[in-house]
């Protein structure tokens, strides 16, 4: 038979090993689930939980943007590896076409007779004033309609804007053909002084005029101006 001092320790041991027990059970699964989830005991298993950890699908800040199979495809831009689009609307440079629509004339002003003009031929036998003064068949309307025609507005005249008149000098003999012609006073440029000067030379027969009722020859000065419109 056991004694009373092996029964009282025997006894004592049990209930300390029920003691321990009890405390490291949990009553059921829901104890260890419902642990916080900043819990220390939580962490070790399963780690912390960041509020700055990006949902699924979205960029962590500060990190580089990784184009998805929807852009790689669909913007060149990011698919060339290139941060900025490569389509480009067509330029239209209205300034050149707003220019290739004007278009340039050439007018002339009537010359001036001076009345007080002695009627004596110079040295080359011309005459400035006469009795009858040369006249271009159909008149001042002919002559219009003939430089209307005949000129052509100088290119780089047209580009650079630039008009202004053309003095052209010239004598009407007594067959009625168009001589000496010559550009006097400040030149134009740009190919306009040379335009009105061929312009005049290419124009047809006038008739002459006269002095005493004598055919003779007589200068005329023809101012052409140049206009784009």
């Amino acid at each position: 038979m056991k004694s009373k001092s092996t029964i009282k320790v025997a006894m004592i041991a049990s209930v300390s090993a029920a003691i321990m027990f009890t405390s490291c059970k949990f009553e059921s699964d829901n104890d260890y689930k419902t642990y916080p989830e900043d819990s220390t005991a939580h962490e070790g298993v399963h780690g912390t939980h960041d509020a700055t950890t990006p949902a699924h699908g979205e960029a962590s800040p500060g990190a580089p943007h990784e184009a998805t199979d929807h852009e790689s495809t669909t913007n060149p831009a990011l698919h060339n590896g290139d941060s900025t689009s490569t389509s480009t609307s067509p330029i239209t440079d209205t300034s050149s076409t707003a220019k290739a629509k004007r278009k340039g004339r050439a007018t002339f002003n009537d010359w001036a007779v001076d009345p007080s003009a002695k009627k004596e031929a110079d040295a080359d036998g011309v005459y400035s004033v006469a009795d009858v003064m040369p006249e271009y068949p159909g008149g001042k309307q002919a002559i219009q309609k003939f430089i209307d025609n005949n000129t052509e507005y100088p290119q780089s005249a047209m580009d650079e804007d630039i008009e202004g008149t053309v003095r052209v000098s010239f004598a009407i003999d007594e067959a009625g053909n168009v001589t000496k012609a010559a550009v006097t006073g400040a030149k134009v440029g740009h190919g306009l002084d040379e335009e009105a000067l061929r312009v005049v030379k290419k124009m047809g027969k006038w008739k002459p005029g006269k002095v005493n009722g004598k055919n003779v020859k007589v200068r005329l000065s023809l101012p052409v101006t140049f206009l784009i419109s």
